[in-house]
């Protein structure tokens, strides 16, 4: 239907080709007459997108030869079956909530450097005059301890901000298409004066999140509501991040933040000594500053050592279980290539299939189980796997709930695990 072809290369101006090309020319075509085009659409996601984005500008762009309006009808297999009951129970269900800010990330217990002080000031003396405000350095520099505490700073003064993941934001954006909560979504984002948002690395090749943080930041940016971002990259260095988001983010200050020396990485250590009551041999200390070089792993090895009850004094033993725990993570980037192997091998299929985009059944299970030993094998992120699969973080969380469900193939799961031994 050449209307219809004609409509989809103008939308490439606005949308860009890319996004067209998932969401609308992935539209199944039914049927057609000079008056009527009957759509079919995967699932309601691309629905609710499509009723979003594209109903509200398409009455007066589909026109027929004779130039009479070309009325869409647009349905789904899985919409058939889903009633209003099912969507009403969905919406009591999902939340739109903010992540947890931790009580202990204050600026006043925030070591400042010279590598973080520039951060430290601008945050803790917040002027409205850097729109957005782009944080970004390696993991453990201090990225998100500084983003916490300028959040809960904001909060202390009656300022509606909100403080979220990436990852999190990710979630909302699925959430509200598929359980059609847009305007609730909407509004929980945009009716705010701040908005801190943690990781923004991790909207890497998520489409739709992006199609939506883009307009969520013209939003809040136009009613002059602040923006702070953090990243482990600069902007322009941001991998699978669309060139319209990455210009918005260069438009405040982008800020770097290096990593911790040695010598503040010991008095990160002696703060949460403190904090935790503890009181380290030297021994264990000059282990963990020696192996644990960014502050986030030492901090979090720090409280696993409490966690596992393993007397303080017993350096040895604590010392050997880091040392495994090290060769173990040492490993794990290759052990994420064997785990495809042996189960690619058990299923006699290609390893390429499993991280491919074939729906087969002779593939898709294979390729969720390789997921959820990925999770339970290497206690690998949701995010990480989801890179390698090239996958949506929700797609990996869904995965992974089916294969621990499925009690018919834990034999098979069983015997790939002997295998990895």
């Amino acid at each position: 239907m050449q209307a219809w072809i004609f409509f989809l290369k103008k939308q490439e101006k606005k949308f860009g080709k890319e996004i067209v090309d998932k969401w609308l020319r992935s539209l199944k075509v039914i049927k057609f007459d000079a008056c009527n085009l009957y759509l079919e659409a995967k699932d309601l996601f691309q629905i609710n997108w499509f009723q979003e984005y594209i109903k509200p500008i398409i009455q007066n762009q589909l026109i027929n030869n004779n130039g009479h309006k070309i009325k869409i009808h647009i349905t789904t297999n899985t919409f058939a079956n889903t009633t209003n009951k099912k969507l009403e129970t969905t919406e009591e269900i999902y939340k739109f909530e903010e992540d947890h800010i931790n009580s202990q990330c204050s600026f006043d217990k925030f070591l400042v450097n010279e590598k973080n002080e520039f951060a430290f000031k601008l945050l803790k003396n917040k002027t409205d005059f850097y729109n957005p405000i782009f944080l970004y350095g390696p993991t453990g520099c201090g990225k998100t301890h500084l983003l916490m505490s300028i959040a809960y700073k904001l909060k202390q003064k009656n300022m509606k901000t909100l403080f979220i993941k990436s990852t999190t934001f990710a979630e909302h954006v699925v959430k509200a298409f598929r359980s059609s909560l847009i305007k609730e979504f909407r509004n929980f984002y945009r009716y705010i004066d701040v908005l801190c948002i943690d990781d923004i690395h991790f909207f890497d090749k998520k489409k739709a999140t992006q199609e939506e943080f883009f307009h969520t930041f013209n939003t809040l940016y136009s009613k002059k509501s602040q923006i702070i971002i953090t990243s482990n990259t600069a902007p322009s260095k941001l991998k699978n991040i669309e060139e319209r988001l990455i210009s918005r983010f260069e438009w405040g200050v982008p800020v770097s933040i290096k990593q911790y020396e040695k010598e503040e990485l010991e008095k990160i250590l002696e703060k949460h000594e403190e904090l935790l009551h503890l009181n380290l041999p030297k021994e264990l200390k000059t282990f963990l500053i020696n192996n644990f070089k960014n502050a986030k792993l030492l901090i979090r090895t720090l409280k696993n050592i409490v966690k596992s009850q393993i007397p303080i004094q017993n350096t040895q033993l604590i010392t050997h279980k880091l040392k495994k725990l090290i060769y173990f993570n040492q490993k794990k980037e290759n052990l994420h290539n064997v785990i495809l192997e042996k189960t690619s091998n058990f299923f006699k299929i290609e390893t390429e299939s499993i991280k491919g985009k074939s729906q087969k059944k002779e593939h898709v299970i294979p390729r969720q189980i390789a997921m959820y030993l990925l999770r339970t094998e290497l206690n690998m992120t949701y995010n990480k796997i989801a890179q390698i699969f090239s996958k949506d973080h929700s797609t990996i969380i869904s995965s992974v709930k089916k294969i621990k469900e499925n009690q018919k193939i834990k034999p098979s799961i069983l015997e790939i695990r002997n295998s990895l031994t």
